[in-house]
């Protein structure tokens, strides 16, 4: 087989499991794309991220993050596997994998603690009940702590606070991520990004520039029973779009080459997902902070003394 992979998110339920995933399809694909996790590809996350790593804005000193919808519209008036906690369901599962992708790629940085809170509110509805019940967790909140190998944020360390709810009675879907710097606070409403100069700093509306603006909070597809946040709607179209352009640049055997705004291939970017969120699931049962740096990664493959740094910027020397 000489075919080309992509893995629907969160890609796997566990590191193991993403493991198994790349040692199988390493012996036959020419590319494995562990997951297209869609938000980096959005135009305004992509320049949103250019303004953090310039520090055309300051230094970063927190970042915040709100997600909201209604649980029957994003997962259906059938019971499936959405609703199911063994079968990855649930928020963090849902949304959660895609918040942590998004906030990795836009400081440039991997998770170093979590901690983290997991909550079923909603057992049974008009739709899931008599047999039927529902064990996914529908809000689910987590901090993730940040530490900078450059200067680019105010302190050592920065954190990110992280909030979703499935409970709302509405069926819009909100997702706002703000990131605070010195000088502004940088806002992604869905897509659609936004810069709040703070008193006596300059107001940065050039570095925005004039970007495609989607304002519709839900894009319904009559294929599917659910309906689909736009965002992520959004940012799949975009990433199918550059899908032939990454696959022209790959050698042919894996691993391939990341590309600075394309997907990392192999485990970089999948394995460490899950790893935070594993963490963010013992965080919550355990009821105290979890540090992921002091765990070793999952990984087969053979490591010696010399070998060189992985793309996500983490080395591969045994300690």
């Amino acid at each position: 087989l000489s075919n080309n992979i992509v893995v629907e998110t969160p890609g796997a339920s566990s590191v193991a499991e993403a493991e198994k995933l790349y040692n199988g399809a390493s012996q036959f694909a020419t590319w494995l794309c562990t997951c297209p996790y869609q938000l980096r590809y959005l135009p305004d996350v992509i320049r949103m991220r250019d303004i953090i790593l310039e520090q055309s804005c300051g230094l970063v000193t927190s970042v915040e993050v709100r997600l909201h919808c209604n649980l029957t519209k994003v997962c259906g008036t059938r019971y499936n596997w959405k609703y199911d906690r063994n079968q990855c369901g649930g928020a963090l599962s849902m949304y959660g994998c895609h918040i942590i992708d998004i906030l990795n790629y836009l400081l440039n940085e991997d998770v170093d603690t979590v901690y983290g809170s997991q909550e079923c509110l909603v057992r049974q509805n008009e739709h899931v009940n008599g047999i039927r019940s529902i064990t996914a967790d529908t809000v689910c909140n987590f901090d993730l702590k940040y530490r900078a190998s450059k200067k680019k944020f105010l302190n050592d360390s920065i954190f990110a606070w992280v909030h979703i709810n499935m409970c709302y009675p509405d069926t819009v879907f909100e997702q706002r991520i703000t990131v605070l710097t010195t000088e502004c606070a940088l806002t992604l409403d869905n897509s659609t990004l936004s810069i709040t100069p703070f008193e006596g700093y300059p107001q940065h509306g050039d570095l925005v520039g004039t970007l495609t603006r989607h304002e519709q909070p839900l894009f319904d597809c009559p294929e599917l029973e659910a309906g689909q946040p736009a965002p992520y709607i959004l940012g799949m179209k975009h990433f199918i779009a550059k899908l032939p352009s990454f696959i022209a640049k790959l050698p042919s055997r894996l691993p391939a080459p990341s590309e600075e705004n394309g997907p990392k291939t192999g485990l970089d970017s999948l394995q460490h997902i899950m790893k935070v969120m594993e963490l963010i699931r013992e965080s919550s049962e355990k009821k105290t902070r979890v540090y992921v740096s002091e765990r070793k990664y999952a990984v087969s493959s053979k490591k010696t003394a010399n070998s060189k740094p992985t793309s996500s910027g983490r080395s591969s020397k045994k300690t």
